[in-house]
């Protein structure tokens, strides 16, 4: 289960394209949410309105890329050529995992849908 904060609908229309970001290891756009064990924790650390918030989980079928802080600069420069939008081009969402993933711009583990048909609403 992941929890979005923020908005009490997931809306797809709004969701944006991946692209470069500030950092490397984090792309703009797609749809973030946390895990349901890190939410609450991660949400006060950023000053997020948990007020609204979308409870989901993802299709079975989804082609997620799993990075933690063991592969994933590598793994972003050496695969994508350093591009996120070539991401969205093989998978359906990132999901950041694992200790030390906070040490690449990443606050928690979470997730970052780029394909919103593999979304399954629960709240």
């Amino acid at each position: 289960m992941f929890i979005h904060y923020g908005t009490a609908l997931f809306e797809r229309a709004k969701m944006k394209p991946l692209s470069n970001g500030r950092f490397i290891t984090k792309p703009r756009g797609g749809f973030w949410a946390f895990s349901e064990e890190n939410a609450i924790m991660a949400a006060y650390s950023m000053s997020l309105d948990t007020e609204h918030e979308v409870h989901f989980t993802v299709k079975d079928s989804a082609n997620i890329l799993e990075i933690d802080h063991t592969n994933i600069k590598q793994m972003i420069e050496v695969m994508f050529n350093g591009d996120w939008s070539n991401v969205a081009k093989y998978y359906d969402a990132i999901r950041y995992t694992g200790a030390g993933v906070e040490n690449f711009g990443i606050d928690s583990e979470c997730i970052c849908v780029i394909n919103p048909n593999i979304i399954k609403e629960v709240s």
